[in-house]
């Protein structure tokens, strides 16, 4: 099976945003703000796309970009890992050691 590229990863990451939504490309597009030719490209990943583009795609769904190039990404997901009480106090010592 070959790899996956960037734009592969990036197309299924913005269908999955859309299909959460449960709308078009270009109902969804429309709603963000964002060019329904632009969305459409990018979610067939038939279209190189610049970091602008994908920040500003980022920007309206409210995601860091990094986190649409992650082959996992679950929109509405959080990334940040349950933290344990050994780690919470580790974490709190550090940041008043830190200022």
């Amino acid at each position: 099976m070959d790899a996956l590229t960037p734009r592969d990863i990036l197309a299924a990451n913005v269908r999955k945003m859309i299909n959460k939504e449960g709308q078009s490309v270009r109902a969804w597009a429309m709603a963000k703000g964002l060019d329904v030719r632009l969305i459409d490209r990018i979610a067939k990943a038939s279209h190189a796309v610049t970091l602008d583009k994908i920040d500003e795609v980022a920007t309206a769904c409210g995601v860091p970009a990094w986190q649409l190039l992650l082959p996992d990404f679950e929109p509405g997901a959080s990334l940040e890992p349950p933290l344990s009480s050994g780690d919470r106090e580790l974490l709190a010592r550090l940041k008043s050691l830190l200022g």
